[in-house]
């Protein structure tokens, strides 16, 4: 789970706000802004799922070594 978690966050960053930009000043169609924001949801999800990956594979061993001891 940790190695997933790694890959997933090397890949898209931790999750984050993303700022949304005025359309007018970018230059940037309502397309093009939905088109990115869709895209920045996506991103931002797989990014969640890999901090969670990491979390649990953290906790993961964590419950192994102590049910060792």
């Amino acid at each position: 789970m940790d190695i997933i978690g790694v890959i997933l966050i090397f890949m898209y960053g931790l999750p984050s706000k993303i700022s949304e930009g005025d359309p007018l000043i970018s230059g940037e169609t309502k397309e093009m802004k939905t088109a990115r924001i869709k895209r920045n949801k996506v991103i931002n999800r797989r990014a969640r799922i890999g901090f969670i990956f990491l979390i649990l594979g953290l906790a993961f061993q964590l419950i192994g070594s102590n049910i060792i001891l």
